[in-house]
């Protein structure tokens, strides 16, 4: 059964148990007034009756009928009672029992109440008639509320049968985003934003993968085509073999960063962050950059520091965080031939902001529009090794924890580059806010 159904027929039964109360509210009402008024009637007449009896010890004839008879046990009552009213079959009887003096006697009044009956059956007639026509009423009614509740889902429904892998970029719209239907459709936009990435990143990773590939797979295939075209000396073998074991590693660099990248673009699960001191994370950057380059020279410097430490508590992925601001320190003592690189920490309005500067080649002005953009390699570095992922990777970490990566950089001064990222403190006022 269908929503629109459930809801009409649950609307109806609510309102006909509701209809039904009142209706038979009315009648029991109505019976009840309409039998005590003529038992009032009757009593008036059984006391004019006992007035006449008791001032002239006798009754007009006309004031008694004989149709009917009273039993014992119906005499047992009016005496226990006194005053006693009850009714046989269609007939309603009053009666007084006078035991004052020396002359007992009861006093009985009873009759047909015909107009009553009647009006009773025609209430009855037309509280049935009333009740069905009201019910058929209240199925249009439910019907019709069904249908303007749920027209906003229809709306949605029509607009998410349009979607397809061709047009993820759209997104449902609804009249009213405040209800349950705005808030569903909300959820259901993210949800989608969510698939638009992964499938945006399935068709990056093949493109990029099938472009950047090419170039390593080519060198190995050429460079064993030339090792098997005729016998050579072994140091040739071993020249042609270390050359294709360098472009092995370049391949695998190069799947490592891809897989890392495309994971940025799905991975958003909230059970990988955590909070995190960013000053901390700066420190272990430190010691794994040092690690891996024994002769770099890293200097830290942290100022503007809050006096409450844990202002600078940030909320995020602490590996991808981590990888972040390792292809920056890298990149930066690979491309400044191991001169000094500067990593400035600074603290200004719940917000952090690492600098990292270097004095190193720096990147071309045209370059410098296109520098984050995947597999793009300025045109001074030819003679460095990379795979031109490591900033567009970078800079999608950064965006993913809701920061910015701004880049400053002169051609053969040195570059700068500037990761802003929120504290817990704004994080926490933005989901109060929402």
């Amino acid at each position: 059964m269908s929503i629109r159904n459930r809801l009409t027929l649950l609307f109806t039964a609510i309102v006909a148990v509701i209809f039904t109360t009142i209706l038979s509210a009315i009648y029991v009402i109505s019976v009840r007034y309409s039998e005590a008024s003529f038992y009032e009637r009757l009593k008036e007449r059984a006391f004019i009756a006992q007035k006449i009896f008791l001032e002239k010890n006798q009754l007009n004839r006309q004031l008694l009928d004989e149709d009917w008879q009273l039993s014992d046990s119906e005499l047992q009552q009016i005496r226990k009672f006194k005053k006693y009213d009850f009714q046989k079959e269609d007939r309603y009887i009053t009666s007084i029992y006078n035991d004052e003096g020396q002359q007992k006697f009861i006093v009985v009044a009873s009759a047909i109440d015909i107009v009553g009956n009647n009006k009773i059956k025609r209430l009855r007639l037309v509280m049935i008639a009333s009740f069905f026509v009201g019910l058929i009423i209240i199925y249009l009614s439910g019907r019709f509320f069904a249908n303007n509740a749920l027209s906003p889902i229809n709306e949605v429904m029509q607009q998410v049968r349009q979607f397809s892998d061709t047009n993820l970029s759209m997104r449902v719209v609804t009249s009213n985003e405040k209800d349950e239907i705005g808030i569903l459709t909300q959820t259901f936009n993210e949800m989608l934003e969510r698939i638009e990435g992964a499938f945006e990143s399935q068709r990056s990773f093949v493109s990029l993968a099938s472009h950047e590939f090419r170039t390593p797979l080519t060198a190995i295939i050429g460079e064993l085509q030339i090792l098997t075209s005729k016998e050579r000396s072994i140091n040739d073998y071993k020249i042609g073999i270390e050359k294709a074991l360098q472009e092995s590693r370049l391949l695998k660099n190069i799947i490592d960063d891809l897989l890392i990248f495309t994971r940025t673009n799905i991975d958003d699960r909230d059970k990988d962050k955590e909070n995190i001191r960013i000053d901390e994370l700066i420190w272990e950057v430190h010691n794994e950059v040092i690690l891996r380059n024994n002769h770099a020279k890293f200097k830290i410097d942290f100022q503007q520091m809050p006096d409450n430490q844990d202002y600078l508590i940030i909320q995020g992925n602490k590996h991808l965080l981590e990888l972040a601001l390792v292809n920056v320190i890298e990149n930066a003592i690979k491309y400044s031939n191991c001169q000094e690189v500067k990593c400035l920490l600074e603290y200004s309005n719940h917000y952090v902001k690492i600098c990292i500067s270097d004095k190193g080649i720096g990147i071309p002005a045209a370059d410098l529009k296109h520098i984050t953009e995947p597999f793009f390699r300025a045109s001074n570095v030819s003679e460095y090794y990379g795979t031109g992922i490591g900033l567009a990777l970078t800079q999608k970490i950064v965006e993913k924890h809701k920061g910015a990566l701004q880049i400053f950089s002169t051609e053969g001064k040195g570059t700068i580059v500037n990761i802003v990222l929120p504290t817990l403190f704004v994080i926490q006022k933005e989901v109060l806010e929402t």
